[in-house]
């Protein structure tokens, strides 16, 4: 998860929450363009906070329905989706 010490290294504000890719598999993600170091700030609307709610985002997001996630990279915000 991004804490206020990783947000600072990537110039974001220290009060940014979010979870950072460390690693992208073959699969949906990489072909939708989740690169390495992106932040995902949110899944399907539910902000990625800590653990508990990355856990409830995913218990939403299906293999079979579009999932959007609110990403940022390089500083900059964007959508990615998921299927």
């Amino acid at each position: 998860l991004l804490d206020p010490a990783k947000a600072m290294k990537k110039q974001l504000p220290a009060n940014e929450k979010g979870l950072i890719v460390k690693e992208v598999n073959n699969g949906p993600g990489r072909v939708a363009g989740i690169q390495t170091n992106d932040v995902i700030k949110s899944i399907n609307n539910i902000k990625i906070t800590d653990a508990d709610s990355y856990n409830q985002a995913m218990g939403v997001a299906g293999d079979n329905r579009k999932n959007v996630l609110e990403i940022i990279r390089n500083g900059n915000t964007g959508m990615v989706i998921l299927g």
